[in-house]
């Protein structure tokens, strides 16, 4: 089951390289402004997968949490856009609220991050293939097209496109690999545009 912590990561999640032991800046009402909230990754994630777990959306808190330091790390200078996004998630979940879909009052949140690492909101979770020791993904950002090929074995490698041209590479740290939003290719979109 896709919960919203995989739609965050496909189009919000908070990220992957900065997490651990880096602050995220996150702005009292989303928009931006002068009064900033500094807020550990250990604060934002825990809250925010504790509602995940309480929906259904993830077994256990643990992995959840580690998911949600790795990719606010791996998200680069969108982590804190990420951070406002699993924080609005983190009080906005219901047990009316669909694990596949993000409750509406995020919707900002998740978009401003989705652009940040896109150059646009994503219209869709993307698309991945994945076999053993390989993964792929693709999704559309506003005409913005975000590509991943991943080699899962240890040590692997991704190749990370925007647009059809090479961005660079990375080591995958995560258990979102492939994912374009959260994974370790996001940083590189994020910085190519």
């Amino acid at each position: 089951m896709r919960s919203l912590h995989r739609i965050l990561f496909l189009g919000i999640l908070v990220v992957l390289q900065a997490a651990c032991g880096g602050k995220v800046v996150i702005d009292r009402d989303g928009q931006g402004g002068s009064d900033p909230i500094d807020q550990e990754p250990s604060d934002v994630c825990p809250s925010y997968c504790s509602a995940e777990v309480a929906l259904g959306c993830f077994k256990e808190e643990a992995g959840c949490v580690s998911s949600c330091e790795n990719s606010l790390g791996a998200v680069g200078s969108c982590a804190a856009l990420l951070g406002a996004a699993y924080t609005c998630l983190g009080q906005n979940i219901s047990p009316s609220s669909n694990c596949n879909k993000p409750p509406p009052p995020c919707t900002d949140e998740i978009e401003a991050f989705q652009t940040c690492v896109a150059s646009a909101p994503c219209t869709s979770l993307g698309e991945c293939h994945v076999s053993a020791g390989d993964c792929n993904c693709t999704n559309e950002c506003g005409g913005a097209l975000l590509e991943s090929d991943c080699n899962t074995d240890t040590g692997g490698v991704c190749t990370c496109r925007f647009n059809g041209e090479v961005v660079g590479t990375c080591t995958p740290t995560t258990t979102a690999v492939c994912d374009n939003l959260v994974g370790c290719c996001a940083g590189l979109f994020a910085a190519s545009h």
